[in-house]
């Protein structure tokens, strides 16, 4: 269902260039998996975040696109704006427990969904990414 039409006007060699597209009314998501693991001597570990997963509800932008995605870590660190097809990792001491990770999602259409999750260490926390597991 669309609930509304958008308008792009171009520049383009002397003449104007409209494109248009349909915004649609199902809602932006933010989603994310992350994979992580120690080092050898357990003083750290090491996680690696996707946007585009899980595969069967990545974070998705409908009637638009996703622009770009920006991972905030609770260290007060971001990743900046970054395509969503990177793959960042951030490092944390043995001492940072449940260390939380928001995804924010820039849609074209200017949604900016978002979506907060912890860092299993050392117990585990419902709907978080586990250390030593699989993606998550």
């Amino acid at each position: 269902m669309w609930s509304s039409f958008r308008r792009v006007s171009l520049w383009i060699g002397g003449a104007v260039l409209a494109l248009g597209f349909a915004a649609s009314a199902e809602a932006q998501t933010a989603n994310f998996q992350g994979n992580c693991s120690w080092n050898a001597t357990f003083t750290q570990f090491t996680c690696q975040y996707d946007a585009l997963l899980p595969a069967g509800n990545p974070s998705a932008c409908p009637g638009s696109f996703i622009w770009r995605v920006r991972f905030d870590y609770s260290d007060g660190t971001s990743t900046g704006l970054i395509p969503p097809t990177t793959k960042p990792s951030k490092t944390y001491a043995s001492s940072v427990v449940n260390p939380n990770v928001t995804l924010t999602v820039i849609c074209w259409s200017g949604a900016q969904p978002t979506l907060n999750r912890t860092i299993n260490h050392p117990f585990g926390v419902p709907n978080g990414i586990n250390i030593n597991g699989t993606w998550n």
